[in-house]
């Protein structure tokens, strides 16, 4: 079994959950995978997206940059100022990757369900 596709559950056919890099980021917070062989529409639940969202916002957006910054200013202060700009690129650099793997992971692991066609039209898509 692959981690990047999974089954429709129409027709069987093989459906790659990340097309692209910009996939890993989106899929989460809701965006539509369809089946080119039946034209089946899946996307995350909304509870996932709406906390994903949310933590987007709070960690991504705010805690974790401010969390970065000062600890790149404390290290500066501990370790004396030649330590902390070679630390303190190598904890961006690490903070940077796990960010990565975590997308990565949350877009492999995140269940899928598929659309229905009131659902549909309710948001707006056809």
């Amino acid at each position: 079994m692959n981690f990047f596709t999974f089954k429709c559950k129409n027709c069987g056919n093989e459906i790659k959950k990340i097309k692209n890099l910009k996939d890993i980021f989106l899929i989460k917070s809701g965006r539509i995978i369809e089946c080119k062989n039946c034209g089946t529409k899946y996307k995350v639940p909304t509870p996932y997206s709406k906390f994903f969202s949310l933590y987007n916002y709070l960690l991504i957006g705010g805690l974790l940059p401010i969390v970065l910054i000062t600890l790149t200013v404390f290290l500066d202060k501990l370790l004396g100022h030649k330590v902390a700009n070679e630390l303190g690129i190598w904890v961006w650099l690490v903070a940077i990757l796990l960010y990565l793997f975590t997308e990565l992971t949350l877009a492999i692991l995140l269940p899928l369900q598929e659309i229905k066609q009131e659902e549909e039209s309710k948001n707006g898509t056809k």
